[in-house]
């Protein structure tokens, strides 16, 4: 995988599953009330996916946005991809293994 793919990765499923990840194993995050966790874990996935979109940017992998607009565009797509993304993994790991009735 380049640099490329990975960033282009991280973008997306990697910050959720980081973020995941993260408020799962990191003790600060288990003292917080489960909605707060939650909402940590959406701001985490969307920093993270951030991150590496302006990475990308920066090494030119990723068009420049042109306009102050299109950043903010930008920078909120990512950021709802990743978080979603995000939430769709605790969904499948934690919902998915309650029996239903």
């Amino acid at each position: 995988m380049e640099l490329k793919d990975a960033l282009l990765w991280i973008s997306t499923f990697g910050a959720g599953l980081a973020s995941f990840y993260l408020v799962e194993n990191v003790a600060w995050f288990a003292t917080l009330s489960p909605r707060a966790r939650r909402v940590a874990a959406y701001a985490l996935a969307a920093a993270i996916g951030i991150v590496a979109w302006l990475a990308g940017i920066a090494m030119l992998y990723t068009p420049t946005p042109v306009g102050w607009r299109a950043w903010v565009e930008g920078a909120v797509a990512v950021g709802l991809v990743a978080s979603g993304l995000g939430q769709l993994i605790h969904g499948a790991k934690y919902l998915s293994a309650t029996p239903t009735v």
